[in-house]
């Protein structure tokens, strides 16, 4: 493989970035030939529509490193590798009446004259798409003879029957079917579906030289590509270009679900799309974050795709007349490339990407808080002309009140609802749904930050949330059908609890991490005739045994230690348990009954000492101590080695 590098200058003077760059190159290109290198740096693509982008290979470190340094280049990076934005689901057509694409058609819009592109895995021949023309970028940057309508993944020819799968006697309609399509496709036809910058910027290239005005980028990056920025701000500022992105498929992978929409997405001048379930809830795996502009049917859809043969690279030409459910921001994204099309051809004054963009962020309809929020933007992409319908639970402000002592309602069409909390008192709570029903559940802040989801931990289809909450502080619990044919009554049960790490011994993996030579002993002598944990056997005269452990009590909190003791020993034999140094119970002699013993923890960071401590004469009992059932009672403590 090449090996390809971006250059992005600062100014968008494409005769000064080129003679520069030229200078730099030529001079280690002549080095190169003296050494006698078989690769010499040569400027691979100057993009004249993306000024101030280019594209160099093969070049060594010295040239990189002097590039790098040059005051007016802004930033000299490798090849970033995307990923097209699929998921897995169930069927759902974009015959849905949810974006009432109907009105555009009953008015005589589909898109005519409007030219859209797709940058993605291919374009394949299809009995339902009509290509107005194709370019493979990876192969322009890269080498090779692949053909851009081969579509090993099938993501490209997906996304395309989405927008424009064509109104005839077979298949599905797109969202907008008679658009001029422009594909390209960017990646390696290896089945690995991996999406180059370099090639990205090159089809963005070619799009622009073919006047298309509207692109979807179906794939997204954990990563900041600075010339794959500068490539859609060139197209973006300089062409009138709008670039429609899928906000990626990370909210449930993150550790932060609220700040977890990819790169194109994140940029502020893109318009970012989150995937809907038929329920106009956000998809479990639904990218969330402030970047987040509108909505769109996503969980799944039916869409064209390639032939068999075209997928396993023996006949990239034939025709396909297959068709498969597809899902993920990747689908919801061109759903949004549709309607932008259909309003360009209903008001063709729309040349502006803000003016485009405005026509229908401000006709979506509003979901969630009513305003612009994270996981919907500014709401669900639709026609224009329809009323927005309501229903409770839609927003915030219709929430119910949720009392600690539960509540019973019911989902109608699968439609969620909200409702509304105010714990009384910091703690732990669970809430946890009883129903016959397959249903989700989601917690958010007052802020409408999501703290957890849930599809079915309490099991047959019932979510269950723990989670703590401040006394005082405003929730809200969304509880809606996992899919749009959900109907009947469901409860939501709350349950106040405490965060309890607790150790009974019963098996040799523990949950608090002893040190020391004590060991676990599985006599029966323990809680309930139990397992327990007991200072080291055959211990001299004179002789110390102990363990010990940290627990961490979180700031403005405290805690409870809690564990059962017991001694068989001399009586001048000791037991001690200590925290940070301080003895909070002393025994010896023997003892058969197990005493339990609490202690309130503080907010900070403490040692938990057990020890056991014969004297220098003397036998008593089995010459031991035990303890068993040591808990630490208290939201958000932690334990380690100690």
């Amino acid at each position: 493989m090449k090996k390809i590098h971006l250059v992005t200058f600062k100014h968008h003077n494409q005769g000064m970035n080129k003679t520069k760059l030229e200078n730099h190159v030529s001079k280690h290109a002549a080095n190169a030939v003296s050494k006698g290198l078989a690769k010499c740096p040569n400027i691979k693509s100057d993009l004249p529509n993306l000024p101030s982008v280019f594209i160099i290979e093969d070049a060594e470190n010295a040239l990189l490193d002097e590039l790098r340094k040059d005051p007016d280049v802004v930033a000299v990076t490798e090849d970033i590798l995307y990923k097209p934005d699929m998921a897995q689901s169930t069927e759902w057509s974009h015959g849905s009446n949810f974006m009432v694409i109907n009105d555009y058609r009953t008015r005589g819009y589909t898109g005519a004259g409007v030219k859209v592109g797709i940058i993605d895995s291919g374009c394949a021949n299809h009995e339902d798409l009509v290509w107005a023309g194709r370019y493979n970028a990876y192969t322009a940057v890269y080498g090779g003879t692949t053909p851009a309508s081969a579509d090993f993944l099938g993501h490209g020819t997906a996304v395309a029957g989405i927008i424009a799968a064509k109104n005839n006697s077979v298949g599905y309609q797109g969202v907008a079917p008679d658009v001029s399509l422009y594909g390209v496709k960017v990646d390696a036809n290896n089945g690995k579906g991996g999406f180059n910058s370099s090639a990205i910027i090159k089809g963005v290239e070619w799009l622009v030289s073919q006047g298309v005005k509207i692109i979807n980028c179906s794939f997204s990056g954990d990563l900041y590509d600075p010339a794959l920025e500068a490539a859609f701000r060139n197209a973006h500022d300089i062409h009138n270009v709008l670039f429609i992105c899928s906000a990626g498929n990370k909210r449930a992978e993150e550790s932060n679900p609220n700040d977890s929409v990819g790169y194109p997405a994140r940029h502020d001048f893109v318009v970012a799309v989150a995937a809907l379930r038929p329920s106009k809830e956000p998809a479990y795996y639904s990218s969330r974050g402030p970047e987040v502009d509108c909505a769109a049917p996503a969980d799944s859809v039916m869409t064209t795709r390639p032939s068999e043969n075209n997928k396993n690279g023996t006949n990239f030409n034939e025709v396909s007349t297959l068709y498969t459910s597809f899902n993920g921001t990747s689908c919801a994204a061109p759903h949004v490339t549709g309607i932008a099309a259909l309003n360009r051809q209903a008001d063709p004054s729309l040349t502006l990407p803000a003016d485009l963009r405005a026509s229908f962020e401000i006709t979506a309809e509003r979901l969630g808080t009513g305003t612009k929020n994270a996981d919907f933007g500014y709401g669900m992409v639709k026609s224009p002309w329809t009323t927005h319908p309501n229903y409770p639970g839609k927003l915030t402000t219709n929430a119910i009140t949720l009392p600690e002592t539960g509540i019973t309602e019911s989902v109608s069409n699968g439609l969620g609802k909200f409702f509304k909390f105010v714990p009384t008192k910091s703690t732990r709570y669970t809430f946890k749904t009883t129903s016959s029903l397959n249903l989700y559940m989601r917690l958010y802040d007052a802020d409408y930050n999501q703290l957890s989801q849930d599809d079915d931990s309490a099991g047959s289809g019932n979510p269950s949330i723990t989670h703590f909450l401040s006394a005082g502080q405003t929730y809200y619990v969304k509880v809606s059908g996992y899919s749009g044919s959900q109907n009947g009554s469901y409860s939501i049960n709350v349950i106040a609890t405490e965060q309890i790490i607790r150790e009974d011994f019963e098996d040799t993996v523990f949950t608090i991490p002893f040190t020391g030579d004590w060991y676990r002993w599985a006599f029966p002598v323990g809680v309930n005739d139990s397992a327990s944990f007991r200072s080291k056997a055959s211990l001299g005269h004179g002789q110390t045994s102990q363990t010990s452990f940290k627990v961490t009590v979180p700031s403005g909190r405290t805690a409870k230690l809690s564990f059962y003791y017991m001694t068989a020993s001399d009586v001048n034999d000791k037991f001690y348990a200590t925290v940070n140094g301080t003895v909070i119970v002393t025994a010896s002699g023997t003892n058969n009954n197990l005493t339990k013993h609490e202690h309130t923890l503080s907010a900070g960071t403490h040692t938990v000492v057990f020890k056991f401590v014969r004297d220098a004469s003397g036998d008593g009992g089995s010459n031991l101590a035990l303890v068993d059932d040591v808990e630490i009672i208290g939201n958000g403590c932690t334990v380690s080695a100690g």
